[in-house]
């Protein structure tokens, strides 16, 4: 899905001034003389029923679109995005809004249209089958979108193309973009970076970089290599605990790792089962954390080998931890393989593993 642009939030209900009223009242559809007081959201659903009961119809789908044209289109994005994370903190987190914020517009929605659209539960959020409707609607108007903006290639390389990768992998390719930059300079590339894999099949995504094979069938694969990874610590902190770190004796040394939230991370667990390690003395809820803290002296800490390359200030205590080795596979939905900027940022990250390939008879592989 594409970056929500920013749009000021809708007041709740519909709001108008009544010709020879003093005050803004908000009024739903069209309600009876006397009904026409100032009606709040809790009071909606109350007033549509006494609406009814009174002999007023229910809005037909002509008043139906009349107020779909009044509604903010950026909020349809957030109802589908909410339903597709179940919870408001974690939409919140990929919409780059608050919590508070996406609420408040989903309320501006339903006031629009008229009807309950989430059910917002203590377990999370899930959709109403007219909430479901909207969104099937809302899909709909993405793969256009997606179709537009694949129309806009067939003038060159140009627009945003999002890559979604964990933390050492971001941080590989930001040390490796200056060349496509150089290239591309109408391609702008937005690496979104998250331990927890954006969908690329629900276009959260154009370009996902995995530790594991893709398994959806509309998507695009193809293995690049592998990452590995090593025990580390700084030179100066080598020099002080040298001995120690010869005998492997665990437990006279310090350790960086990750937080409460992280520990079961396969780097973590690794950790934990060197005989007589102490308990870790800086925890990090990122993995460039555990980079910062190993090169300033912290203690020892597992690294992506890539990032201590032509480094002399860090030391290899363990260069090679084969149990923590990660595939590196390239990924994305089969209808974005005609874009021009998705297929020059595919052929550059393609690039920087000579030896990428796909498995013998694999259906997935190198565009055509």
């Amino acid at each position: 899905m594409a970056t929500l642009p920013h749009a000021a939030p809708v007041a709740q209900g519909q709001a108008r001034r009544h010709r020879g009223s003093g005050h803004w009242r908000r009024v739903f559809g069209q309600t009876p003389t006397g009904m026409q007081r100032a009606i709040g959201p809790p009071d909606l659903e109350r007033a549509r029923h006494r609406c009814y009961g009174s002999g007023c119809k229910a809005p037909n789908a002509k008043d139906r679109v009349a107020k779909m044209k009044q509604m903010d289109w950026t909020d349809l994005w957030i109802l589908a995005a909410v339903s597709r994370a179940k919870t408001l903190r974690q939409a919140a987190e990929r919409l780059r809004l608050s919590p508070a914020t996406l609420s408040r517009r989903l309320d501006a929605l339903e006031a629009a249209y008229g009807e309950k659209l989430i059910d917002r539960q203590r377990s999370g959020c899930v959709a109403t089958a007219a909430g479901l409707r909207v969104i099937a609607s809302v899909t709909q108007m993405e793969e256009i979108a997606a179709e537009i903006e694949r129309g806009r290639d067939v003038q060159g390389a140009q627009g945003l193309v999002r890559i979604n990768a964990d933390e050492w992998m971001s941080y590989f390719l930001t040390m490796r973009m200056a060349r496509f930059r150089a290239l591309h300079p109408n391609v702008a590339v937005e690496i979104v970076t998250s331990h927890r894999p954006y969908s690329l099949g629900r276009r959260e995504t154009d370009i996902g970089l995995r530790a594991f094979r893709p398994e959806n069938g509309d998507l695009v694969s193809r293995r690049l290599g592998r990452m590995t990874f090593g025990l580390y610590c700084s030179r100066s902190y080598h020099d002080r605990h040298g001995p120690a770190i010869a005998a492997q004796d665990w437990s006279a040394l310090s350790f960086v790792g990750f937080d409460e939230a992280r520990s079961g991370l396969a780097a973590e667990r690794w950790l934990a089962a060197l005989p007589g390690v102490p308990a870790t003395g800086l925890r990090c809820s990122y993995a460039l954390g555990i980079f910062d803290g190993v090169s300033f002296d912290c203690g020892l800490g597992v690294l992506a080998n890539f990032i201590a390359e032509g480094r002399d200030d860090l030391i290899a205590v363990l260069p090679h931890i084969p149990e923590l080795d990660q595939d590196i596979w390239l990924a994305m939905h089969r209808t974005l393989r005609s874009s021009v900027r998705v297929r020059a940022v595919w052929d550059h990250l393609c690039g920087l593993f000579p030896t990428a390939a796909a498995p013998a008879g694999s259906q997935d592989g190198p565009l055509t």
